[in-house]
């Protein structure tokens, strides 16, 4: 449009330039009595005096204002040359210009910390109303709340620098001590690289470095937790105010102007901060500076707030919230600390009012006239910042929400992760009165919550020093240590007994000083620790058992097999046979018992032979009920199945059993004692398995056995009678276990209880084996047997009854003079056709060494073990060995001559 077009506008441009006239003409009139007090102040000021500003950082958009203020000449109009200075290690703004290596500065809101402790400074604009200060970390290691940073590492400087940091920290009782703290390095790399879980950081340039390198960011800011602080203000000294006024108020005005230039034409600054302040040297690109301008903008809001404004009531309200977080102390003041610029009045005070008056006139006409011109724009721009504030309050009061909901859910998780501990805790004051206690903690000791709210545990247990679970050493230990020592203590529960604990206690805090405890109950650690002892006794019984057992058998030994020997070798008339038939009877319970003995103190594997078991049952059965009021009823399988066997101990199991039985009537009655053949275990303690087996049944018509102790019963020393050592049946699982059989009981209570025994069918033992009479005795003609024992009454014994069998036989007493005998008749070609070797010989080698030696001369051997050690593993297993065949001492005519003939012919 040309200036002809522009002319034909009457309705605003002709009021608007005739305003304008007037204002100018006021302008002239006004200005040259307002104009006045410049000199003066010009004349204050040396011809472009030099000043410096102390920065906190490097050369950045954060300090843009400042920048535009020399670059576009601001500062050279008030007659000044200034000097910005980068940061100095070691030293920060507030210590510049205090000493005066600076004469302005730029710092945080610490400035009123600084003051309140009585350093010199004096704040003179706020160009932040929002501190920048946050902590920032990965948003993967789910930091959402302050709280969430106790135990995390955290990179921070615990000085002025992060005051308003430590000032959220104290507020919402974040204790600092119990967070690794290290010194801030200020490079991200140290949060990507997982150095750190977080760090404090600018708002304006750190989460753009993460975002980046494609890190998702945290941020927790303090005005999110009722911090909200200035940021950046420009400060001077008491010095240079006092000294100075009017370069203060000059330096004031030329960086505010600086200031609204940037915030106005933030495109040319940023290229005036690349080409001219190295923003390339610090690694700042242009997307770094414009992303640190739109965050500035933020901050500073110069489109609602004038730059640079301070409120005192503001400044008033952060000095009062470090007060409150002990940062400082009272009484104090804030006189002088704010900054205020005091135009001086004309010398002719009745002209200064005329011309302010008409100044005054002139601008409420340029207000009127423009004000319809201007009222739909404005109300536009105002509607639209007020909609933009009004969303940033709602943002903070949801942020607000939202972290008060996450403190009231990570208060209500530590009261469940409290209320829900296994172990016993409890608080106390510092002098040891309960204040509060978890449900185990009452349950442990037999009380309800009742019974703490009326005061009944306090009265019981924490009133008398006896009991109190916090001992007076301990409560000193706390107050010296913050912790104490666990230790052991006997609490009192309710009902008047006593609980063995471990109590392990602490202070809350360094400021609260009450006491948390844990208490953690021991009975069952110490039940094992008996049972440890029992154990450790009944091995060393069983060390003794071996011993008493081996010799026993050996004494016996030569009885059985003599009367078997006399038996075999003698006229006997009926009546003397039937003599020596219960003598013999009678060795073999004996052996029989030390079997047991060794089976019950030691254990041991099973020598497993195939069993005849209607006999056995019987026997055992009958044995056991001996001198009782208990009768036995057997239901017995005509063909019942043969099982591999320890017969000793299988014996063992079923005179336990029996034995149980008869404790279970103490009236007396009819114990049922059935075995059948079974092809699969069906039982509601045994797993389901197939295959076929002899299942044992002892029944009795007794007490029963509660669904509880049902579930122990098997277990070590687990006994319901008030005699006994709770083994019997804990054994009896044992053996049949080594027999890969199964053990099993049912009961009711007041009608009885049965226990069944499940043993596996030998595979070895067809039935018509098991119908057949056994195969004539051998006459051994042209046997030839060496023995070898050190018991010269055993060795006799062997030779005659093998000798009486045919053999032919030659003993020695030790394995050297064995190797000898058996070396010297193969090379004089009358080699021995078996060798039957003891299994231990004192002071000289044993049945398995003597054995090595034998086969080193001829692998062919033929060698039987003989041993009164019945539980020896050599004895379970004698074929590993290289043994053909095992004998337990004591022995009869019939078992060794069998044996030895049963080898020969092999």
């Amino acid at each position: 449009m040309d200036a002809s077009h522009a002319f034909k506008r009457p309705s605003r441009c002709r009021p608007i330039r005739a305003v304008l006239r007037i204002l100018f003409c006021s302008g002239l009139l006004i200005g040259s009595g307002w104009g006045q007090p410049a000199p003066v102040q010009q004349e204050k000021l040396r011809d472009f005096d030099a000043v410096t500003l102390q920065l906190p950082y490097t050369h950045q958009f954060q300090f843009a204002g400042y920048y535009a203020a020399i670059e576009k000449g601001f500062y050279a109009q008030e007659g000044l040359v200034v000097n910005l200075r980068e940061v100095t290690r070691g030293e920060t703004p507030i210590d510049a210009v205090t000493s005066g290596r600076a004469q302005y500065g730029v710092a945080g809101s610490e400035l009123v910390v600084e003051r309140l402790r009585g350093r010199p400074v004096v704040a003179l604009a706020a160009i932040f109303q929002h501190s920048p200060y946050v902590v920032i970390s990965d948003a993967r290691k789910k930091i959402r709340h302050p709280l969430d940073l106790l135990g995390k590492r955290v990179m921070m400087e615990l000085n002025q620098r992060d005051v308003e940091i430590m000032a959220m920290f104290r507020k919402l009782g974040a204790d600092i001590g119990r967070m690794q703290v290290k010194r801030n390095s200020w490079n991200v790399d140290d949060l990507i690289e997982g150095r750190t879980d977080a760090m404090c950081a600018y708002i304006t340039d750190k989460p753009f470095a993460l975002k980046k390198r494609g890190v998702a960011v945290s941020i927790l800011k303090p005005d999110q937790y009722g911090i909200d602080f200035y940021g950046d203000c420009l400060f001077t000294s008491e010095n240079e105010r006092q000294m100075n006024p009017a370069r203060v108020e000059a330096f004031l005005r030329a960086s505010l102007r600086g200031w609204r230039y940037a915030m106005e034409q933030p495109d040319e600054v940023i290229a005036m901060i690349r080409d001219k302040y190295g923003a390339q040297t610090y690694g700042l690109t242009e997307e770094d500076l414009r992303f640190e301008a739109d965050e500035m903008r933020k901050l500073i809001m110069p489109d609602l707030i004038p730059v640079g404004q301070m409120h005192p009531e503001r400044w008033q309200h952060i000095a009062e919230t470090f007060v409150e977080l002990k940062l400082a102390s009272r009484p104090y003041t804030l006189n002088g600390f704010l900054f205020w610029s005091k135009e001086k009045e004309p010398e002719d005070r009745w002209l200064y009012w005329l011309r302010a008056a008409l100044f005054a006139t002139v601008l409420v006409a340029l207000v009127v006239i423009l004000w319809n011109l201007q009222l739909r724009r404005q109300v536009e721009k105002r509607t639209h910042q007020l909609k933009r504030q009004n969303e940033a309050i709602q943002r903070e009061a949801e942020a607000l929400r939202q972290a008060e909901e996450r403190l009231k859910a990570s208060e209500a998780k530590f009261r469940r992760i409290y209320d829900a501990n296994i172990m016993g805790m409890f608080y106390a004051s510092a002098t040891g009165h309960i204040q509060e206690a978890n449900d185990a903690f009452l349950k442990l000791l037999g009380f309800t919550r009742e019974d703490l709210d009326n005061g009944l545990v306090e009265s019981m247990v924490f009133s008398d020093p006896e009991w109190h679970p916090l001992q007076p050493f301990a409560l000193n230990e706390i107050e010296e240590r913050g912790v104490c020592t666990p230790y052991e203590k006997d609490l009192l529960c309710r009902n008047g007994t006593r609980v063995p604990t471990i109590v392990t206690a602490a202070v809350v805090g360094p400021e609260d000083k009450s006491v948390i405890a844990i208490v953690q109950d021991i009975s069952e650690k110490r039940r094992l620790i008996e049972e440890q002892m029992k154990t450790s006794k009944l091995e060393a019984v069983g060390v003794l058992a071996g011993g008493i057992a081996h010799d026993f058998n050996n004494l016996l030994t030569p009885i059985l097999g003599n009367l078997s020997l006399a038996r075999n070798t003698s006229d006997n008339t009926p009546g003397m046979d039937g003599f020596l038939q219960l003598a013999e009877k009678a060795c073999w319970r004996a052996r029989d018992l030390t079997q047991q003995l060794l089976t019950f103190a030691r254990g041991g594997a099973p020598v497993k032979k195939a069993a005849v078991l209607p006999d056995l049952i019987r026997d055992s059965t009958l044995f056991a009920l001996h001198g009782s009021n208990v009768r036995a009823q057997f239901e017995i399988d005509d063909h019942l199945a043969t099982v591999e066997a320890d017969q000793g101990q299988l014996s063992q199991v079923l005179q336990n059993l029996v034995i149980n039985a008869v404790h279970a009537m103490p009236q007396g009655g009819v114990i049922r004692v059935r075995a059948h053949n079974v092809d699969k275990i069906e039982h509601w303690q045994i797993p389901s398995v197939t295959g076929k087996h002899v299942c044992i049944e002892v029944a009795d018509s007794g007490t029963g056995i509660s669904p509880e102790n049902l579930k122990r019963i098997f277990d070590p020393y687990f006994t319901t009678k008030a005699h006994g050592h709770g083994l019997g049946l804990a054994t009896s699982f044992s053996i049949i276990r080594r027999h890969d059989g199964h053990i099993g009981v049912t009961s009711q209570l007041g009608k009885g209880s049965t226990f069944s025994l499940f043993l596996p069918i030998s595979r070895n033992v067809t039935p018509k084996e098991q119908a057949e009479p056994a195969a004539p005795k051998s006459s051994g003609k042209g046997g030839r047997v060496l023995i070898m024992d050190d018991e010269a009454d055993i060795r006799q014994l062997v030779s005659d009854i093998l000798e009486h069998s045919g053999f032919e036989v030659e003993a020695s007493a030790n394995g050297a003079e064995t190797v000898r005998l058996y070396r010297e008749a193969k090379e004089s070609g009358k080699p021995f056709g078996a060798v039957i070797l003891d299994l231990t010989v004192p002071g000289g080698m044993g049945g398995a060494e003597t054995l090595q030696a034998l086969r080193k001369y001829d692998p062919s051997v033929k060698a039987i073990v003989c041993s009164g050690y019945s539980n020896d593993p050599i004895m379970a297993e004698y074929e590993k060995h290289h043994f053909k065949a095992a004998v337990r001492k004591p022995f009869s005519f019939d078992e060794i001559t069998a044996t030895v003939a049963k080898v020969m012919t092999a």
